[in-house]
């Protein structure tokens, strides 16, 4: 027996040993982050001085690896070494924000960056903003940003970091619900299919991982979101309130989303009613965690609903009114084309990652064949799932068929023309749909195979597999993002004017300005205000301009000065004015100023 149990003493004291490597290399690296000069470390008379942070990351890595590899029989030290795992990552995203060259954000990177420094004070109420007056429905988005922008330096790469942070969250929640279902007894063939293609995905959409772009940073979530609702329809009630968080995130983030993740909540919560029907405890149990869901809902919505009850009118009734107005909407032959080339653009040649251009869909009809042979063909999945008792298959199928239904629907709502980062995030949901057909058509799932050892190792090699791939990508997009320094013409102009204008205040005696600009000067304009308000110096916009900036920064009757950062033709104009103050330009973006009586 003492020869049995001595490997054991081995292990555990190997696992002991690194433990304590890891939880001090994980304090060198937090006490780092807090004395940016360096560490010092005293042995009696030996002075050490740590400097170099990603070595001392490197290191870590090393010691959770072999610690991973040491620990895992033991339950306890596995959870512990994810979760010291997770503390690294954490560390690791913040020391990369923090290492990022200073970048002068300008257009919908600014406001991003203005609308996350607000959430840190806890005024912002809204989304981001939209071309149609109204904005996005809620913040949920810039408070998860928000840690990330304090503790990173409060500059761009900060935010970019929290983009990570957040898409890496979502890929193990997927995981998370993978392995959960597999070891319960679901079918293996979906997870790995829907891993492989992620894989994929990850791999050809460069740079949407690192992105904080309201379109990008909900492509993610989404697909958790999809995965959670159907963990819940097969009887996993506990996880109903993490699918109303991710759920209101995703809604909040993209209003396009708004529809399509409310109907998948219901139909979760429909098929959880299914399962429960006939058990009387069942159905206790999923009525105390559709409490604690709705109480989810609450939180998360609380900051929106007291935005449209304290203006008249609010944004939430400003997005009712313009989707419900007659003038906007889609033919079907323009949707249906648009949605098909979205749902397989993955697959597709020429598809690439949203950047705010008009969509223009391919000539080939082969997208719009394969669309619409999706339909039977996940009605054979939920099918073939609910024959075999298979809940996790039958209710990911549906909620598939149900999701693809309402976002042709969604689509047919689109004003004017559709632009590609409307219509993104159904490329996510082609993925789900087509590893749901993969998984039930691919023949594995009939092999005499032993399962339970086999199909738990691979699981938890494809979940490990699909977080490797995603946290290594992360971190390459955030090093392109740090490589990115050289400015464009708008970056220029916007620290430019921000250094003229911060200066020449004093000077002229301006203490509290109203920026104005005009469409060719808007997106240094945003860049301008951002920079203005991280200096310390209160700004407001103009009242034409509140769609951009929110509520927050509309005048008060308190300013003295009114500043224009315009082109060359609305900069012409304003130099005929007899007390018209010219504070410089940059190029073709001009900013001039004029005094306001009181």
């Amino acid at each position: 027996m003492t020869l049995l149990r001595r490997p054991w003493r081995i292990r555990l004291t190997l696992s002991a040993l690194l433990t304590l490597a890891a939880l001090l290399d994980l304090a060198v690296i937090i006490l780092l982050l807090a004395y940016d000069s360096g560490l010092l470390i005293r042995f009696g008379p030996v002075n050490l001085r740590i400097r170099d942070m990603f070595r001392v990351l490197v290191v870590g890595v090393v010691i959770h690896a072999a610690l991973l590899v040491s620990c895992w029989p033991i339950v306890f030290w596995r959870r512990l070494t994810m979760a010291m795992a997770a503390s690294l990552l954490l560390c690791a995203l913040l020391v990369t924000a923090r290492h990022t060259p200073p970048v002068w954000s300008v257009a919908d990177e600014a406001n991003i960056e203005l609308y996350t420094m607000n959430a840190t004070h806890g005024e912002q109420l809204l989304g981001g903003y939209s071309q149609f007056g109204w904005h996005h429905p809620g913040p949920l988005m810039f408070y998860a940003l928000a840690p990330f922008y304090l503790a990173g330096g409060q500059g761009a790469g900060a935010i970019h970091a929290g983009a990570v942070a957040t898409n890496i969250v979502s890929l193990i929640a997927i995981a998370w619900i993978f392995s959960r279902r597999v070891r319960s007894g679901s079918s293996l063939s979906e997870p790995v299919a829907l891993a492989i293609l992620l894989g994929i995905f990850l791999v050809r959409e460069r740079g949407i991982l690192a992105s904080a772009w309201n379109p990008h940073i909900a492509v993610f979530p989404f697909l958790a979101l999809l995965i959670l609702s159907a963990s819940v329809a097969a009887g996993d009630f506990v996880i109903l309130p993490l699918a109303a968080l991710f759920a209101s995130f995703v809604a909040q983030a993209h209003i396009g989303l708004a529809p399509v993740s409310g109907a998948v909540v219901a139909g979760a919560v429909t098929g959880a009613a299914l399962v429960a029907r006939g058990d009387g405890e069942q159905r206790r149990w999923l009525l105390r965690w559709i409490n604690i869901s709705a109480w989810v809902l609450a939180a998360a919505w609380l900051l929106p609903i007291s935005e449209e009850i304290a203006y008249s009118p609010g944004n939430m009734t400003q997005i009712w009114r313009f989707f419900t107005s007659s003038q906007i909407g889609q033919p079907l032959g323009i949707a249906l084309p648009a949605f098909a080339d979205t749902l397989v653009g993955v697959f597709r040649p020429g598809f690439r990652v949203a950047t705010g251009w008009r969509f223009i869909a391919s000539s080939n009809v082969l997208p719009l064949f394969v669309a619409i042979a999706e339909i039977p063909l996940l009605w054979l999945a939920a099918r073939s799932g609910r024959r075999s008792r298979e809940r996790f298959r039958c209710a990911l199928a549906s909620l598939c068929l149900l999701a693809s239904s309402v976002a042709l629907v969604s689509m047919t709502r689109i004003y004017g023309e559709i632009v590609d980062h409307e219509i993104f995030w159904v490329c996510g949901l082609g993925l789900v749909n087509a590893a749901v057909i993969a998984g039930f058509l691919a023949p594995v799932q009939r092999l005499p195979v032993r399962r339970d050892a086999w199909r738990a190792r691979v699981m938890t090699m494809t979940c490990l597999l699909l977080v490797a791939s995603g946290v290594g990508l992360g971190f390459i997009e955030l090093r392109d993002v740090e490589l990115r320094t050289q400015m464009g013409r708008d970056e220029a102009a916007a620290q430019h004017l921000t250094d003229r204008i911060s200066t020449d205040m004093g000077r002229l005696g301006i203490a509290t300005p109203i920026i104005r600009t005009d469409g060719d000067a808007w997106s240094v304009a945003a860049g301008v205000v951002l920079n203005l308000r991280k200096k310390g110096i209160r700004v407001s916009v103009s009242p034409d301009l509140v769609g951009l900036f929110d509520r927050q920064l509309l005048p008060n009757g308190e300013e003295d000065a009114e500043i224009t950062i315009c082109g060359s033709t609305v900069h012409q104009h304003l130099v005929d004015r007899s007390n018209n103050l010219f504070i410089g330009h940059y190029e073709a973006i001009f900013a001039d100023a004029v005094k306001l009586p009181h």
